[in-house]
């Protein structure tokens, strides 16, 4: 069981990761993280720790519940590609998008305007 839930988890943040178009890199120098742990939960080699967990969905701006796959309507736990992320995730003011494509640019500039926000709100405490 807890196997399954690191795959899971693994998976999302890969997920995630390149639906923003980051990198393993980009992503473990965000978090202050050598590359190889980033590798190692994606991979299902190393769960990510409680803190780590809770620092990508500060990062990525959804909740742990988001990042671990719950789906509300069946109370499961799934992986998600990147496009069950856009459908079922998208702030609303996206949601009437139909282009794929545009939607993850839109997304994508929403989540990376948001990351120069957090970290402009950082360096100024």
């Amino acid at each position: 069981m807890i196997q399954e839930a690191n795959r899971i988890i693994g998976h999302n943040i890969q997920s995630r990761r390149e639906l923003l178009s980051l990198t393993q890199e980009d992503l473990a120098k965000e978090l202050n993280i050598p590359c190889q742990e980033v590798k190692a939960f994606e991979d299902c080699i190393q769960p990510a720790s409680p803190d780590i967990l809770m620092r990508i969905a500060r990062l990525f701006h959804c909740s742990l519940d988001a990042l671990c796959g719950f789906t509300p309507s069946t109370y499961t736990y799934q992986p998600l590609s990147p496009d069950d992320i856009l459908a079922h995730e998208i702030p609303p003011v996206f949601s009437h998008i139909s282009d794929m494509d545009l939607r993850k640019f839109l997304y994508r500039t929403f989540i990376a305007t948001m990351m120069l926000d957090c970290q402009k709100r950082t360096r100024l405490h």
